[in-house]
């Protein structure tokens, strides 16, 4: 006999890789920042290609310097 109240859930996400990277400025404490990116594709080469464009659109926008500027302006 079947439970008509039975429900069944699926949880599949569109994006199957997921590609995580930390980018790390400058060696001393004080010189260091960390921006931490996350890309989502279907396939490797889709998530690679999604990194390669947010880390272009970073460097466009010129958020690496902005971000190393935080602290700074008086």
């Amino acid at each position: 006999m079947q439970d008509d109240n039975t429900q069944k859930r699926i949880n599949e996400s569109h994006d199957k890789i997921r590609l995580e990277t930390d980018v790390t400025r400058g060696e001393g404490t004080r010189d260091q920042e960390k921006h931490k990116l996350k890309v989502r594709g279907e396939t490797p080469k889709e998530a690679a290609e999604a990194l390669s464009v947010a880390l272009a659109e970073l460097k466009t926008r010129d958020v690496f310097s902005r971000a190393r500027q935080v602290g700074n302006d008086e």
